[in-house]
């Protein structure tokens, strides 16, 4: 189960250079300088250029405690009224790579969603522990043949309101109030905490991050972790260059057709191409996930 709130950026990350490193960074910042996640990130571009890496791990401190009742729901008794399932077309358009449909499916609670999702692992005899390495192999193989679930989102709670370090739900008081300020319905649908559940072999398409927003994932819970991919904002209009030529139909029929969640490109094929593909489990993630 993960969840994610979007983070406003300091830098203009549509003109960074190429980043050909293809280790992401991980950093281990004190509980005082998460208290401000905006002028943490911020003096990370200038240190280190991290806007140009597009993705990386940040471990938060062992002493950490984001709320009192570590068992309470994340979201409570609430239902998710719009969830889907997956379904990865058979057609390869190139190197392994997809369109993938989503069909909703009726409104679920979380709990008859885990039981969902514990079905479908059943059918698709999913091995007790696998490596991230195996784990892509079996995705990419199996997951055409293979129905998937994601619940959608809804509002949640990450830390307790009195929580300063790395609570973020209270970033809308500092940088986001520009955003706010500008666009409120835009901000009140697209920075704020979320939950959303998944299940094995789910998937989310390549994507376009909107507004130079870094988007920040936590994974809470679950006997995998979540792996996500980036591709750095450098070589982002390369990636989209790729995709509308695997894709030209639909390509041709949306302008943004990246920004829609509906193609799938293995990474492999990415980096046989001279893209840049980093993942991570915990993370920052930047334009161009």
């Amino acid at each position: 189960m993960s969840s994610a709130v979007p983070v406003a950026s300091s830098s203009s990350v549509m003109s960074a250079p190429d980043d050909p490193d293809p280790d992401p960074v991980t950093l281990s910042p004190t509980l005082e300088e998460l208290e401000d996640i905006p002028a943490f990130i911020s003096n990370q571009e200038q240190k280190l250029g991290l806007h140009r890496h597009g993705i990386c791990k940040i471990r938060l401190p062992a002493q950490w405690r984001p709320r009192r009742n570590p068992t309470e729901s994340l979201a409570g008794d609430a239902v998710f009224h719009f969830p889907h399932k997956q379904a990865m077309g058979n057609a390869d358009h190139g190197g392994g790579a997809r369109l993938l449909s989503l069909e909703p499916v009726p409104a679920i609670s979380a709990e008859d969603f885990a039981e969902l999702a514990q079905e479908q692992e059943r059918r698709a005899r999913r091995p007790p522990r696998v490596s991230h390495q195996e784990a892509e192999r079996i995705f990419w193989n199996e997951a055409h043949n293979v129905m998937a679930f994601h619940s959608g989102e809804v509002k949640a709670k990450l830390a307790d309101p009195d929580v300063k370090a790395a609570n973020l739900s209270r970033l809308g008081d500092g940088i986001l109030a520009v955003i706010r300020s500008e666009n409120p319905a835009w901000m009140e649908s697209n920075v704020a905490a979320r939950v959303r559940l998944g299940c094995w072999l789910a998937a989310r398409p390549w994507r376009s991050e909107p507004a130079d927003l870094y988007l920040a994932c936590i994974l809470h819970s679950g006997s995998e972790p979540t792996t996500w991919y980036c591709v750095p904002p450098g070589q982002g209009r390369r990636l989209e260059r790729l995709v509308r030529r695997l894709f030209p139909r639909e390509g041709k029929s949306c302008a943004n057709f990246v920004s829609q969640e509906t193609c799938l490109v293995p990474p492999k094929f990415l980096r046989r191409h001279e893209i840049t593909v980093r993942f991570v489990v915990i993370s920052f993630d930047f334009p161009f996930l």
